[in-house]
């Protein structure tokens, strides 16, 4: 299953639990726990489901959402001990990881009836710090394993979209095909001196969010020059481009990255583990 199906995942699932959490305090008769103690009332008419914190809905979902986020930690003890000796359990693992790392937070928050306060604000916080970071981070690992992955494989990108445009153009020139390539680059906001100057991470971050968001628009200023319907190889060949002269750059994002993500999710599991004896051995939510 591809990241964005783990993604897809949890976006569902947190809309089933918000359409129950509206329900239930809102004492509307709608959702699936209605049917479940209809079906099952030896099991589920027992549970008291009063959203405050500290009752039987509360603490499932909290020790449900503490199991998930404990099992983010999978990830980093199979990379220290070697389990993940392939590109695919890597990749696998990661799914995981990147799954565990949302559903968890999104049942704590559930957990919590969105009321922060005491000792677990500092965890609830942390783990808020660690999901922005995560996306952050799986952004620009994709791009850096993207990068490697075309280095390693030898595509040449450049002579393919080079071949694809004289089987379109059996007459073109040269200079047209340089022409075309610098400005299908251009298309991402990059120079070809970005790739020898130095430049602010600032400027790095920004020239690549402005130009993931004209690919996502599309048909904000794509040179008009490319035929509608063959866009995609010349998108491919520019995020090639921007990966070959940002790689340094997004190296650096992701040591910095790191030096935030990982203190951040050891506080959180400190924490969430301090929390937890709190609740079962002096009995405070």
């Amino acid at each position: 299953m591809k990241t964005n199906k783990y993604i897809a995942l949890w976006i569902l699932i947190t809309l089933i639990l918000a359409g129950e959490y509206i329900f239930l305090k809102f004492k509307m008769d709608y959702g699936f726990i209605p049917i479940l103690i209809e079906k099952y009332p030896d099991i589920f008419a027992k549970i008291n489901y009063d959203l405050q914190v500290g009752r039987d809905l509360s603490h499932f979902l909290g020790w449900v959402g503490s199991f998930f986020i404990l099992l983010t930690s999978l990830y980093v003890i199979r990379k220290k001990i070697g389990w993940t000796k392939n590109s695919n359990s890597v990749a696998r693992s990661l799914n995981f990881h990147i799954f565990y790392g949302l559903i968890g937070p999104t049942l704590i928050a559930f957990h919590t009836s969105f009321k922060i306060g005491g000792l677990a604000a500092i965890s609830f916080w942390s783990m808020v710090v660690v999901v922005i970071s995560g996306f952050i981070g799986k952004y620009f690992f994709d791009e850096l394993w993207q990068y490697e992955t075309e280095i390693k494989q030898k595509k040449n990108i450049g002579v393919k979209l080079t071949q694809f445009y004289l089987k379109k153009h059996p007459t073109a020139k040269e200079e047209d095909i340089f022409e075309l390539k610098k400005e299908v680059v251009g298309y991402l906001g990059i120079k070809k001196d970005h790739g020898t100057k130095s430049l602010f991470l600032i400027t790095v971050l920004y020239l690549t969010i402005m130009g993931d968001l004209r690919i996502i628009l599309h048909s904000f200023g794509f040179p008009t020059s490319i035929p509608s319907g063959t866009q995609k190889i010349y998108i491919q060949y520019a995020l090639y481009k921007r990966r070959s002269f940002f790689a340094d750059y997004y190296q650096r994002i992701m040591g910095y990255w790191y030096s935030i993500h990982v203190p951040f999710s050891i506080l959180m599991i400190i924490f969430l583990l301090i929390h937890i004896v709190v609740v079962l051995f002096f009995r405070v939510d």
